[in-house]
């Protein structure tokens, strides 16, 4: 005789509740993309912020900002765009800013610049007591620290 609440029901019963357990915590810690107003960049404009990802945590306050520009701008139009971003930005312990031309999508590689803002200028030192850097990786180099400006 069989005992009274086991056997494929239950078991059935009990991977409901886990998928929906798997569900909730899904939608509670996903990181949240706040899009901007049309993705579209026009022609007199030269970047445009496509999308904000909001990384943070209990602790650390990151985000991630997805950026995309008009072709053919120079290394330092493409840097002092993310630092304009970064100043705009406020209260941060992480800023990551991928930027890719327009009429290309920021998926594996396809970005022209990926850049921090963060202590040390790396991610992963968020919330440490170190001073702010720019990490600057132009797409096929090596990636460059740089220091702010003195009046940022």
């Amino acid at each position: 005789m069989a005992k009274k609440g086991s056997g494929p029901g239950k078991l059935i019963g009990f991977i409901i509740v886990l998928a929906v357990i798997v569900i909730i915590w899904k939608l509670a810690f996903s990181p949240k993309d706040t899009p901007s107003s049309p993705s579209s960049l026009d022609s007199s404009s030269t970047y445009k912020i496509d999308r904000i990802t909001d990384l943070d945590t209990d602790t650390l306050k990151r985000a991630r900002y997805w950026v995309v520009v008009q072709k053919g701008l120079s290394k330092s139009e493409l840097e002092s765009i993310v630092t304009s971003i970064v100043n705009s930005a406020s209260g941060k312990d992480a800023i990551s800013v991928v930027v890719y031309e327009k009429g290309t999508e920021p998926i594996g590689f396809d970005w022209i610049l990926n850049a921090t803002y963060a202590p040390g200028g790396d991610w992963s030192n968020a919330g440490k007591d170190i001073p702010f850097e720019y990490s600057f990786w132009h797409k096929g180099e090596t990636p460059i620290i740089k220091r702010p400006a003195e009046n940022e």
